[in-house]
This record gives C-alpha cells, structure tokens and sequence, in this order.
C-alpha cells in the first residue's frame, strides 16, 4: 500500500495536531530540519539558490531559521521545473499538472511513491475531521483526469481511511446523478456548484434528492458562506 511507504513517520507523529503548542513546535521543528537536510543533498535547485543565497547547512539550526531562507515563486517552478526533482527518476510515480488558472501552460509535479503517500495521509486526517468512516461510500466529484491533483488526493485519502471510494470525476452532472443511486454513496465530494447541478439532474427527472440517501457534502473550492458566515443563497 502506498501508506507504507509513510508508516514509520504516521506511526511517530500521527496525533501530533492534538498536543500542546510546545509539542506541536518540537514536531515541526524536528520535521523542518530534516527536510531541509534532504533537500539541501538531493535538490539540484535548492542547492544552487543556497550557494547564491550563502545559506550554509550549519546555519539552519531551527524552524526560527526558515526565515533566512530565499522564497520560491511559480515563475522558479515554470523556468528551472527539473531542477527541483529531488528523488530518483525510477521513484517517480507520478506526473501532476496545475490548472494553469493563474497562466499559461501549466506547472509539472513530480511525485515519487512517499509524496503520493503523504498526500493521502493530509487527506485522511481532513477527511476524519469530516466524519467519515470506513462505513461510508464516499463518490469523489471531482477531476481525476488530465494530470490533476485534487481528485487523486480525495480519492486517496479517503481509500487510506478505509471508505469504499467512487470515482465519478467532474463531468456530466446527469452521469453522477445515477451512479449516486447505482452505487449508494453517502458522501460527496466536490464542489457545491456541482452538487446543485446533480440535485437538478434528479429533480428534473422526476426524482427527490433528499431521499437518494446522501448523508454528507464535503465543500471544496468555492465558498458556501458569506463574509458574515451566512450561508449563500445556493448553499442554504
């Protein structure tokens, strides 16, 4: 399982986000520096701009230290992109692409299998705030196609929590309509234009969305409130 490649750091600081503010600190701390190390002997463009920057490895003694560090920009990702492949090229598992929302082309990610494994412990650990469980069908609404990153990551957090996963994807609003009731999911996933798109799928068919058995909506990438936390008028 991809997880494994992570157990040993999951099994260490799994419940770190319930201990104190000392404790949370030595953490990061401890997390910092040993990413940096890392990157400071694999990363051939950390270790150009730390030259140009004269930031020597002793230097960084704690996270109070990040600060002397040089700050990245998505122009440094877009123009010296291989530079920061930090891994083996047979580690590499997979290719991720920007949306290019913000530009032109979009931006490539490398992900080796412990990168892949990390994403899918941030989206279990989001996922189990949310209230799933292992009980639910949770049907992913979102992009998993083309390169992207969120869909994967939906799907493998809530794969690593142990819910039996959908993969709807983001398309016809129609399609996910009937593979909701073709499947029986109960969680959601995706964005909440998208969930009206489907209610009105069923609606328009006749059919009541209340009843399809959907117990929960997990919101991603628009608001659903207001600047004064009040719902907006498509979320109520």
């Amino acid at each position: 399982m991809l997880t494994d490649y992570f157990q040993s750091w999951i099994d260490e600081e799994s419940d770190f986000q319930h201990l104190d503010s000392n404790q949370i600190y030595e953490v990061q701390n401890r997390l910092f520096l040993k990413h940096f190390d890392y990157i400071f002997e694999n990363s051939p463009y950390y270790k150009a701009v730390f030259k140009d920057a004269g930031v020597r490895k002793e230097d960084i003694k704690s996270l109070q230290d990040i600060t002397r560090l040089p700050l990245t920009s998505k122009e440094d990702l877009n123009q010296r992109n291989t530079e920061f492949t930090a891994a083996p090229e047979e580690e590499i598992a997979d290719v991720c692409l920007t949306s290019s929302t913000t530009g032109g082309a979009p931006t490539s990610l490398l992900q080796s299998r412990r990168d892949l494994s990390r994403l899918a412990y941030n989206e279990k650990i989001a996922f189990e705030i949310a209230g799933m469980t292992p009980k639910n069908i949770s049907m992913v609404c979102a992009s998993l196609e083309r390169c992207f990153m969120a869909g994967m990551a939906y799907f493998l957090g809530g794969a690593a929590l142990g819910s039996r996963m959908v993969r709807a994807g983001s398309g016809s609003a129609l399609q996910t309509w009937e593979l909701e009731k073709t499947t029986g999911a109960d969680i959601l996933i995706g964005v909440p234009s998208l969930f009206i798109k489907i209610a009105e799928e069923g609606l328009a068919a006749g059919e009541e969305p209340r009843k399809a058995g959907v117990k929960k909506l997990i919101a991603i990438g628009e608001p659903v409130r207001d600047e004064s936390m009040a719902l907006l008028p498509a979320s109520s």
